[in-house]
């Protein structure tokens, strides 16, 4: 993802390659899951509760990118990647070491 954001591309194509890129590594994360056995009735009722929530935010977020100038949505998504990247590191560093 911050190959693409660092590209000289407008926002609206660096978005497209995003959600591309993210929408690809999802479908691949689910087959896998299927594949090894991991997608559980409890795992699918999850992911289902937060589907809605999910959407409403997609919803939002296309109106948020309408509305800011291009110049805020390179910070804004490398800003939203460190984020959810530190995140994702600490939850996992925690789970590892409990």
């Amino acid at each position: 993802m911050l190959y693409i954001l660092s590209g000289s591309e407008t926002a609206e194509v660096k978005r497209a390659n995003v959600i591309t890129a993210s929408g690809i590594a999802l479908i691949a994360a689910v087959a896998s899951m299927y594949y090894f056995g991991l997608l559980e009735r409890r795992a699918l009722t999850g992911g289902l509760l937060l589907a809605p929530i999910f959407f409403v935010g997609g919803i939002i977020g296309v109106q948020i990118f309408k509305a800011a100038p291009e110049k805020y949505y390179q910070r804004v998504a490398v800003s939203a990647l460190v984020v959810t990247s530190c995140i994702m590191f600490l939850a996992n560093l925690f789970r590892f070491t409990a």
